[in-house]
């Protein structure tokens, strides 16, 4: 029975081992072809598509698009920064260049009166409106407004200036001025206001306390402007000034010829040295 038995099963041994041998076979290749899938699915997450594990089921999303609107736009764009220095050899050419100018400025001086004129401390504020021509000449237009005793005076002058270096400008101009002013502490000279009947002009031994007036004015200035960039500059200058004005002055009486108010006249001349600075834009 023995000797039956065992070439039956060694046959059936050797089957089963070879069956064994392919299944492991089939399981080693199954195993091989499945580790990129699993890689692949590892690697999704950080691709940031899908979900953990998962591999990728599509393109990637588009990002999102941020229009721009025109403010935002126009502060992209903005290149003005603050600059803090010199001014530049462009920023004097600009100056030096045509144009119009507009310049504010504030003097003070004495007006000293010669003859019977009144003599007073003043200050006044000037505004300059003028075009530059050239790198030489600009022509402008200035206009006084100062103090005085009891009053004010005021003036307007036409004026060319020239440029013979830089911004150094000499201006000579002519024009029409006045005053409004009032010193009764003033000495009368010969003069009875009170008990005048008649209009008429005083004698040079005669004074007015009062003035109000206007006549011719005519002023010569040296200035300097230092460039502080493109559109702005300031600076420094001298003003000679000489005016004559016409004056009148009542007393309240009635001109017994005429039946008009008693006017007395007088001329008065007054010169000037002032000083004073200039704020001016282009």
């Amino acid at each position: 029975m023995t000797m039956t038995m065992t070439p039956r099963i060694g046959w059936r041994g050797a089957r089963i081992r070879r069956l064994g041998l392919r299944l492991a076979a089939m399981l080693a290749l199954a195993l091989a072809l499945a580790m990129p899938a699993s890689a692949l699915a590892a690697d999704a997450p950080a691709s940031g598509s899908g979900t953990p594990g998962e591999p990728p089921s599509g393109p990637a999303p588009t990002p999102p698009v941020h229009v721009i609107d025109e403010k935002e736009r126009v502060a992209l764009a903005q290149t003005d920064n603050v600059r803090v220095g010199l001014p530049t050899q462009a920023d004097r050419d600009a100056w030096a260049s045509s144009g119009v100018r507009v310049q504010l400025g504030y003097e003070m001086g004495s007006l000293h009166g010669l003859g019977p004129a009144l003599s007073f401390s003043s200050k006044a504020a000037l505004l300059r409106p003028s075009v530059r021509i050239d790198a030489h000449w600009a022509l402008g237009i200035a206009l006084a407004y100062g103090t005085g005793p009891g009053g004010l005076r005021w003036s307007a002058t036409l004026e060319p200036t020239f440029f013979p270096w830089r911004q150094l400008g000499i201006s000579a101009g002519v024009g029409y001025g006045g005053l409004s002013v009032s010193d009764p502490s003033a000495p009368t000279g010969g003069l009875q206001g009170p008990t005048v009947t008649i209009s008429r002009d005083l004698t040079s031994g005669e004074r007015l306390q009062s003035c109000t007036g206007s006549a011719l004015t005519a002023v010569v200035r040296t200035e300097y402007l230092f460039v502080v960039g493109p559109l702005f500059a300031t600076g420094p200058f001298v003003e000679g000034l000489g005016q004559w004005t016409r004056c009148q002055a009542t007393f309240g009486r009635v001109d017994d010829e005429t039946g008009q108010p008693v006017v007395l006249s007088q001329w008065w001349q007054q010169v000037a040295l002032d000083l004073g600075w200039w704020l001016t834009w282009r």
